[in-house]
């Protein structure tokens, strides 16, 4: 599934961009930029949200609906704007072929400047709005959490 799911939040984030790129083609360039990334937090939110209903509860449990909506989405989101240049490299310039060096060099960059936004949301952020337990194993405690097993 998860190659479905992509490839649905890469359809839907390019689609958003060259909306944007039409939409907005008179305004600044960081406009347009701060569109692309307002997109890719609209579909990590949404991705969220469906994720989130009655019917998945025994796949995604949230003890705090609220804190997963935005905060995992937030988190969700800033991987979708390192991938997204990823993408536009891939499918905006049909023309420019590009070597698989390249794109293997360009994605690398991408998970590695994500992974260190990651750690720093889970070091400097998250830790303002939720208890954050270093070294946890497993799912730890939990006794009266939907995370209990039936």
């Amino acid at each position: 599934m998860t190659v479905a799911y992509f490839s649905t939040y890469s359809v839907l984030l390019m689609m958003a961009y060259r909306l944007s790129q039409q939409v907005l083609a008179a305004t600044p360039r960081w406009l347009r930029v701060l569109g692309a990334g307002l997109a890719c937090l609209v579909v990590a939110a949404l991705e969220t949200a469906l994720n989130a209903n009655p019917f998945t509860r025994r796949l995604y449990c949230f003890d705090d609906m609220g804190f997963a909506l935005w905060f995992g989405s937030l988190a969700y989101g800033v991987s979708f704007m390192f991938i997204l240049p990823v993408w536009i490299g891939i499918d905006e310039r049909p023309g420019e072929r590009r070597s698989w060096q390249h794109t293997l060099a360009f994605v690398l960059a991408a998970v590695y400047a994500d992974s260190l936004v990651l750690d720093a949301l889970r070091a400097h952020v998250a830790p303002h709005f939720t208890t954050v337990h270093e070294d946890a194993i497993g799912l730890g405690a939990t006794q009266g959490s939907c995370l209990a097993k039936p």
